[in-house]
């Protein structure tokens, strides 16, 4: 029986890679949005400030801050990540929608900038950019 049989407010994040077919990797999570359901962001969600927590990044009861790109599901995901935000005990602070993905991570004002300049990660940034370059939604 597995984690989440016995107990179904527990969710065994390698459990949930293999039942929905999002996998967790390098560039966040992937897989159909048809499988992308609200159980699965909500998990993912609560996984990553559970990471956040334990590793001393994000302290009790701060702001987290969330944004959602433009596609059609964006919402959805949004209001269960911010209701997995919630419920760890932070504040979830919704920036708006943004046209392309952004790197994730707690925002304090003694952080550097999540996007480190180098002159590998400005080229990266400058392909991105242009619109030959541009990826479908």
């Amino acid at each position: 029986m597995s984690a989440s049989q016995r107990n179904p407010s527990s969710i065994a994040i390698a459990e949930l890679m293999e039942t929905s077919g999002v996998k967790f990797g390098t560039s966040g999570a992937r897989g159909l949005v048809s499988a992308f359901s609200d159980r699965v962001a909500y998990a993912y969600t609560l996984a990553f400030l559970q990471h956040l927590e334990q590793s001393g990044a994000l302290e009790p009861a701060s702001s987290v801050v969330i944004a959602g790109d433009l596609r059609p599901s964006t919402g959805r995901i949004l209001t269960a990540s911010a209701q997995a935000i919630s419920d760890r005990g932070h504040t979830p602070v919704h920036a708006g929608r943004i046209p392309n993905h952004v790197d994730a991570g707690p925002l304090k004002p003694s952080s550097p900038p999540l996007n480190r300049s180098s002159p590998s990660s400005a080229a990266s940034r400058s392909r991105r950019s242009s619109p030959s370059a541009a990826s479908p939604a």
